[in-house]
């Protein structure tokens, strides 16, 4: 057995799996199931935040939070997954790991050398107890996604240009997609979904995608934030829209 192998079999149980969720396809519980495995392959006893209420989303945040903390209070040591760094609820639960002292090991189950406990926004983390769809819509916009993403008026507008290039055999001639076509569609596309199956975190994004229409508009239309000749530039092209589409009705 090498080095690295004795290391590894060092790693002190129950293990604790810890890494970026929100945001992710699948909020990434593949990741998580294929370290669980490894590490159960390998004869560790692993507990695993993917595993919480049977793998399921659909709760508000502080519910899975809640159980997360719990389930790493119960553990010696941590693997932190590829992309931690850029989830709020795995930065807590390294912080919590490190204040008890416990081992923090990367994706390559390698020993962590950390010598402090990293700050946060701890308001941003635990939201307000009785936090309603909206409030949450507006901290998640107004945070992690505008920090991940940039303002939606850019990151929509990009979209909508491949939107726009995808189906331009299926749009009239000059006729093209705009940015508040794309938070349209995205709302569209939750509330298809809802009509299925209730999930909250359907609703909190169509909330999310109504304040994104509205941040658009301030970009687009409050001549506080934008200059002039942008704020008239995207007033004619508007204009030379609406005429090409009254001169194809006539």
């Amino acid at each position: 057995m090498g080095n690295i192998e004795r290391k590894i079999m060092n790693i002190k149980t129950p293990v604790y799996i810890a890494g970026k969720m929100t945001g992710l396809p699948d909020f990434n519980h593949p990741a998580f199931h294929d370290m669980e495995l490894k590490l159960s392959s390998m004869g560790f006893e692993v507990r695993s935040p993917a595993r919480i209420d049977g793998g399921s989303t659909d709760r508000p945040r502080k519910f899975y939070l809640r159980k997360a903390i719990k389930m790493l209070l119960g553990c010696e040591s941590v693997v932190m997954l590829d992309g931690w760094d850029e989830s709020a609820g795995a930065c807590l639960e390294l912080d919590i790991a490190m204040e008890m002292g416990m081992d923090v090991y990367n994706q390559s189950l390698k020993l962590m050398e950390l010598n402090a406990v990293s700050e946060y926004d701890w308001a941003r983390i635990f939201p307000e107890e009785n936090e309603s769809v909206c409030q949450e819509a507006d901290r998640i916009v107004s945070g992690d996604r505008q920090e991940d993403y940039g303002h939606p008026a850019e990151d929509f507008s990009r979209t909508a240009a491949m939107w726009t290039a995808m189906f331009s055999n299926l749009l009239q001639p000059n006729v093209q997609f705009g940015s508040r076509d794309v938070a349209m569609a995205m709302i569209c596309l939750k509330l298809s979904r809802l009509a299925n199956k209730y999930k909250r975190d359907s609703v909190v994004d169509i909330c999310g995608y109504a304040k994104t229409m509205d941040m658009i508009e301030e970009r687009n239309y409050c001549s506080e934030n934008c200059c002039p000749v942008e704020y008239e530039t995207t007033r004619t092209k508007m204009n030379v829209r609406v005429n090409v589409k009254s001169e194809n009705d006539d």
